[in-house]
Order: structure tokens, then C-alpha cells, then sequence
């Protein structure tokens, strides 16, 4: 099976495992075990995996498991978890982790041995407002074309790419 998430606002997921719970592993905003996967342009913001008892398997914004992941031109923002964005380690495929901005993480974004390709960043991204759910970047932003400058990632307007949910071809949703 072949996945493609894109152009979407993922915003305060939250998952809870109870104390005699028996699930592996929990992500706040998307879980894929198998298949392959294009996750581009997308905003996660807040998502969150909590426990009463620590444990591992608790990925505050994405837990992927598929055979090919192309991670680009997504913003993760203030995920509560052990780890932020879980890949596979070693790689059972063609993993891609590019033109992304990380900001605001108590602990790992990535997991262990995940291998980060270009244009990866940890800068504020300047949400327009996001008290009001308003992910649009602020002027000067630093996601502002940022983004994979190949010309099939260009925004609407020719542009180089913005990151998040609002940059990419399919950018103007508003």
C-alpha cells in the first residue's frame, strides 16, 4: 500500500496509555506499520503520547514502519513524548528525512540512528497566530522558501517551496 499525507495541520493529537495497557506504541497524529509513504508539507503542532509509567514506544507526532518513507518539507512543533518522529532503524527501505524544521522538543525528534538528508533545520517557525490555530507563516519566517527546491515542489506562485501545511503545489487552501 502506497500513502501520500499532505498539505495537512495536525494539531494537539493526544494519546494516553493507561497503567496496565498492553499497546506496543502510540503516536499522537499518524501511525503507519507497512507500505510506503509521502508525508510533505504538513504542520504538527502540539501532539502528544503520555503514560503514567514511562515506556518506550511513545512517539509524540509520527510512529512509521513502512518500507519507504519520504519525509519532507513538514514543520514539528512541541511534541510531548519519548521521541518525535519514530523511523525504522536500520532502514528496511528508501528513507528520506529533508527540508524540515524542528522546533520546541524536550527530548529526541527523530529516533536513534534516523538519517537527516538536507535543508533540516531547528528554528521558531513564526506561525502567523497559532493561539488562534493560524499555521500560516509570519513574514520572515525562516520555512519561507525553505523547502525542496526542485521545481515540482515550487509553491503555487513559482516560488521555492515553503515548509509546512500552507507551501507546495497544493499550498493555497485557504
Amino acid at each position: 500500500s502506497f500513502a501520500t499525507i499532505r498539505n495537512n495541520v495536525f494539531a494537539r493529537n493526544a494519546v494516553y496509555f493507561a497503567p496496565d495497557g498492553v499497546a506496543e506504541a502510540a503516536a499522537g497524529a499518524i501511525w503507519m506499520r507497512e507500505g510506503a509513504s509521502q508525508i510533505w508539507n504538513n504542520d504538527f503542532v502540539g501532539n502528544e503520547v503520555r503514560a503514567e509509567v514511562a515506556r518506550s514506544g511513545m512517539f509524540a507526532h509520527l510512529f512509521l514502519d513502512a518500507a519507504a518513507i519520504d519525509l519532507r518539507g513538514n514543520i514539528f512543533v512541541d511534541g510531548i513524548g519519548a521521541v518525535g518522529v519514530r523511523v525504522p532503524i536500520p532502514p528496511s527501505g528508501s528513507h528520506a528525512i529533508a527540508y524540515t524544521d524542528t522546533w520546541s522538543f524536550d527530548g529526541d525528534v527523530f529516533s536513534e540512528g534516523a538519517v537527516l538528508g538536507p535543508g533540516v533545520m531547528d528554528s521558531d517557525p513564526r506561525f502567523l497566530d497559532p493561539a488562534s490555530d493560524d499555521y500560516r507563516l509570519a513574514g520572515g519566517s525562516p520555512c519561507r522558501d525553505s523547502g525542496d527546491p526542485d521545481p515540482v515542489h515550487a509553491d503555487p506562485d513559482g516560488s521555492r517551496n515553503d515548509l509546512g501545511a500552507f507551501g507546495g503545489p497544493q499550498g493555497e487552501w485557504i
